[in-house]
């Protein structure tokens, strides 16, 4: 009876007694609250602390005993099913709990763990992914403790460290039909991830930071003020084109872990000091995946082999690449062609945004101001470039002959509206044809063009099988079309969240956008987004219609919209290819956890909806996606939207890049020089050089901007400083390419922040205004108007100047170095124990290929290196599933270097043969160096590095190449004919 007693006091204790301040689970999370003492205790249960002077910190907070008990715990083949049950007597402020949950726990593998919130007896929405099942977890790194009974909490901790990373112990676990909510303390202050949204610094801010997730046609940017019901402002952050529900934790030995939410539906994330991060989405299922690394690195390969490895690159898109939006006509094109060739600055890629199409409409072709742009692009084609179209996913309906409206309507391929009666319409970028227009006014206001001169559209719904043929259909034909289409070799799809000019469904009654009152448009809790659900898209209770025949609410599948468009842009793998391999050949690219014939079946059931610019060009191709969700980076690469011409967007670029490769899309860059506004001269100076080591170097901008900014445009010296910059880029990569290679089979990162590579270094853990290429290459640009000098950090690690070959000093190590930097230096640095393959650069992709490579050897401490170096035609889709690529281990040693064949399933050019060898970090000189065992004369040694040239070695043939070193302290070795050469002369000149 005491027993009892003290139980029950010690719970009246939990429900009444304030938390601690940075314990607190926020009662009032929704935007604008404004918290009433009654309110929050009688009509929400929480409790009432208004004891601290922290703006941000709950007065009205969950008790820490609010939630679910346990009723029953039972094994499971992989783990366990727990039956949790509501507290009898709670409220809940937003929708209506659901009484009875299920949490199944799977020890999937050995580094995965997933566990799944859902309502048994009555299904709910799942995001339709394919998900790898549950393995055999022999020996898992983690264990997952559950009480029995009671008060239910989830507790994961790491089995060899004791270390606790996920534990829901602080209360407020609801889960009601359109809240659910569950908080877990942290690690460490060390979080990184979550988006689309800009980010001051790639750790997060635990101070009580909320971040909505609702993929929205939003620039990056500031907070927006909104207004309280009590009329005060108050900041929301900007949710912007993509939604990510992954983050990754570092622990405080060095350890990281990473979490996915796979939840589609509107959400958010509240971080607070404890540290503890909260979890609110608004529909599905709490459907939980832990990876467990340990390394950086690992947790992100482990993810990718979760949600699909990043797709594989053509050679020439990793060329740079030259776009505007406002392009007046073909001239602007071609003239902005011709200035980047007059200064030889290197270009793959020339864009044509929507100004090429007729009135915005897709599939069609302006004959008045871009005639023979089909004709030209054929041209650049030819001569070693490529070329991109934009395409964006709204089809105007206002028109009397045009196929892609016809054609839709027929295939039945709308997102339809409220009541099915027909499609959701909107307005975005088509305009009404002239002779509709009378008296058009140029300069009329945005609002009053969208209103008066912006015709209907409808939304294809790719979720749909119709919509994948009909989108496959209008692609080829506009590919093939000789005189109204363009043979291009990339798409680039924009406005895919999808956007709408007006908020909500086209109403005729008002000319505008208007939604119903419902609980779908207007849910009891709307997330820390900008605005409304339906602001700037369609009414969030339209309906799509799944491959399978189920039909969604666009409320759970808003998020999905550029995800399902992706895939069926590009085309992943051939029919005739996937059916010819063996089960074997194939299943690196998808899930493990998949037997090789599931593989097999669900690739080859995939085929038919991922075909169009893949058969259009008959190459691999490539996407450009704006919106993205978990497994975008499977088939397209992102861009970071319409950034601003200002210096923070520098920094914040990098930012940005190291979370999409986070979230498994490396194939990440942002507008070289800005999308809004005009960059002053120093500033795009600098920013090429920055863009220069984006994986996707893009220089663009907007339409409304008279001054141009590409490169050729601001005078000689800023394009000879760019075109020596491109050419560094250029020269570098066949690194670049093996590391998508690696990306694309492993799952790793391109672009990785310095904490990936130096773990448990912890001054590495918040470096964001620097990042590597793989492991070996490390970029410190310059970030800051009026600088001349880069304060770089340096880890444990032998470091060299990537230009000269100069070791960093010894004592820099672990420590910041001052570096200076004038306008035309961007600090390169590659770290020893690594071999970077390069090859003589050239103006575009094409002409690069042929040139001779180099091989540059940086030495470690223990004067050890290795490196690969992955090669294939560069363009042909599936190399990698098919073998047809070549493959080479390269390793060095104190004295030599080998490249070892190990896959030769592709013979390069005669003129691309290893040309030179580069060896930095011997710690005595060179005597004499051999080339397979002959000895060659050809090679200097000049201020501690070795360079071997005027070799011609086959690329696809295992080679040796062996020095020996000497004792002397000479830094300077002359080849061996030299000396005799020397002594003729001084006989000469006596004699004479």
């Amino acid at each position: 009876m005491i027993l009892l007693t003290a139980a029950l006091f010690l719970l009246f204790l939990g429900h009444v007694m304030p938390q601690a301040p940075d314990d607190r689970i926020n009662c009032y999370p929704e935007k604008g609250a404004v918290p009433l003492q009654t309110a929050c205790v009688s009509q929400r249960g929480c409790t009432w602390a208004n004891d601290t002077t922290h703006p941000r910190v709950p007065i009205c907070h969950y008790p820490a005993d609010y939630g679910y008990e346990v009723t029953s715990k039972t094994r499971t083949v992989h783990g366990y099913r727990v039956q949790l049950r509501w507290r009898t007597g709670q409220s809940c402020a937003f929708s209506t709990p659901v009484q009875t949950v299920t949490l199944d726990v799977e020890h999937q593998t050995n580094n995965r763990l997933r566990f799944k919130f859902y309502d048994q007896s009555n299904p709910r929405y799942e995001v339709p992914m394919d998900m790898p099942g549950p393995e055999t977890a022999a020996s898992p790194e983690y264990e997952v403790g559950i009480p029995d009974y009671g008060l239910f909490s989830i507790k994961v901790t790491r089995r060899d460290t004791d270390t606790v990373i996920w534990d829901s112990s602080l209360g407020g676990f609801t889960f009601a039909d359109q809240f659910l909510q569950i908080t877990t303390k942290l690690p460490s202050r060390y979080v990184y991830g979550f988006g689309e949204n800009e980010h001051a610094t790639f750790r997060h801010d635990l101070d009580w930071r909320t971040w909505g997730m609702l993929t929205r046609d939003e620039s990056p940017g500031p907070p927006v003020q909104e207004t309280a019901s009590d009329g005060t402002t108050y900041d929301v952050e900007r949710n912007n084109y993509g939604v990510h529900p992954f983050y990754m934790a570092m622990e405080e030995n060095g350890n990281a872990h990473g979490v996915l939410l796979l939840n589609s539906n509107p959400q958010d994330v509240t971080f607070q000091p404890r540290p503890a991060l909260t979890f609110r989405t608004i529909g599905g299922v709490l459907d939980f995946y832990m990876f467990l690394g340990p390394s950086p690195e690992e947790v992100v390969q482990q993810y990718t082999q979760a949600i699909g490895r990043p797709f594989m690159p053509p050679y020439w898109s990793l060329g740079f690449q030259l776009c505007r939006y406002g392009y007046k006509n073909l001239q602007h094109i071609q003239d902005v062609v011709d200035g980047m060739r007059n200064y030889n600055i290197p270009q793959d890629v020339q864009y044509a945004d929507i100004d090429y199409m007729e009135r915005q409409l897709d599939f069609t072709l302006d004959h008045t101001n871009f005639h023979g742009l089909p004709a030209y692009f054929r041209q650049l084609q030819d001569e070693g470039m490529k070329t991109i179209i934009i395409l964006d996913p709204a089809i105007s309906k206002n028109e009397t002959d045009y196929p892609a409206w016809d054609r839709g309507v027929q295939m039945d391929i709308w997102i339809k509206d409220e009541n099915q009666a027909g499609p959701a319409y909107g307005k975005v970028w088509p305009e009404y044809a002239d002779e509709f227009l009378p008296g058009k006014m140029e300069n009329a206001s945005w609002d009053f063009q969208v209103e008066n001169y912006r015709s209907l559209v409808g939304f294809p719904d790719f979720l749909k099988t119709s919509t994948h043929d009909w989108w496959h259909e209008q692609i080829i034909d506009f590919h093939n079309n000789p005189t109204d289409g363009i043979r291009f070799d990339g798409i680039w799809i924009d406005m895919n969240e999808p956007a709408n000019f007006i908020h909500g469904n086209y109403d005729p009654m008002t000319n505008s956008g208007r939604c119903e009152n419902n609980r779908w448009n207007n849910p009891d809790y709307k997330p820390w987004i900008m605005g409304d659900l339906y602001s700037k898209t369609i009414c969030m209770d339209a309906h799509q219609e799944g491959t399978d025949g189920t039909t969604y609410r666009h409320y759970d599948v808003h998020n999905l919209y550029g995800w399902s468009q992706t895939p069926t842009t590009l085309r992943q793998v051939p029919q005739n290819k996937i059916e010819a391999l063996a089960p074997d050949d194939i299943v690196s690219i998808y899930p493990k956890s998949q037997s090789a014939r599931d593989v097999v079946t669900q690739a080859t059931v995939a085929i038919s909806v991922c075909r169009s610019a893949r058969v259009a060009t008959g190459k691999r191709s490539i996407v450009v996606t704006r919106s993205t969700f978990p497994g975008s980076g499977k088939s397209g690469g992102h861009w970071l939207g319409d950034n601003t011409s200002k210096w923070d967007h520098l920094h914040k670029s990098i930012i940005g890049m190291l979370e999409f490769n986070l979230f498994g899309i490396p194939y990440i860059g942002a507008d070289i020089c800005g999308f809004w506004g005009e960059p002053d001269r120093e500033m795009c100076w600098r920013w090429m050089q920055l863009g220069a080591f984006y994986p996707y170097s893009r220089n663009h901008n907007q339409k409304d901007v008279i001054a141009e900014q590409d490169p050729s445009a601001w005078g000689p010296e800023f394009a000879e400083a760019s075109r020596a910059v491109l050419l560094t880029r250029y020269r570098l990569l066949p690194y670049l390419y093996t590391l998508f290679y690696e990306a694309h089979t492993k799952g790793s990162t391109v672009v990785r922040p310095l904490l990936h590579e130096f773990r448990t270094d912890r001054n590495a853990w918040t470096v964001d205004r620097q990042f590597l290429w793989g492991p070996a290459l490390l970029i410190s640009p310059v970030l800051d108007q009026g600088a001349t000098s880069v304060t770089a950090y340096m880890p444990d690690a032998r470091w060299f100047d990537y230009y000269t070959g100069g070791e960093v000093r010894s004592s820099s190590r672990g420590s910041n170095m001052t570096i200076p930097c004038d306008m035309n230096c961007i600090p390169l640095h590659v770290r020893g124990g690594y071999i970077i393959p390069t090859q003589e650069p050239a103006t575009n992709t094409q002409a690069s290929r042929q040139n001779k490579f180099e091989m540059l050897v940086v030495l470690n401490d223990d004067e050890v290196a290795e490196g690969r170096l992955f090669w294939d035609d560069g363009e042909s889709a599936d190399t990698i599933e098919s073998g047809d690529y070549l493959l080479l281990e390269l390793r060095a040693n104190t004295g030599g270097v080998t490249t070892v064949v190990t896959h030769k399933g592709y013979q390069p050019d005669s003129t691309a043969t290893i040309g030179s060898v580069k060896v930095f970090g011997l710690k005595s000189t060179v005597g004499e160096v051999q080339l397979d065992g002959v000895t060659t004369s050809r090679y200097t040694y000049r201020n501690k590095v070795l360079h071997i040239t005027s070799m011609d070695l086959d690329l696809a043939v295992n080679h040796e190449i062996r020095w020996s070193q000497t004792t002397s302290a000479a830094v300077h070795h002359l080849p061996a004919r030299w000396p005799l050469l020397f002594v003729f002369a001084i006989l000469y000149a006596l004699l004479t």
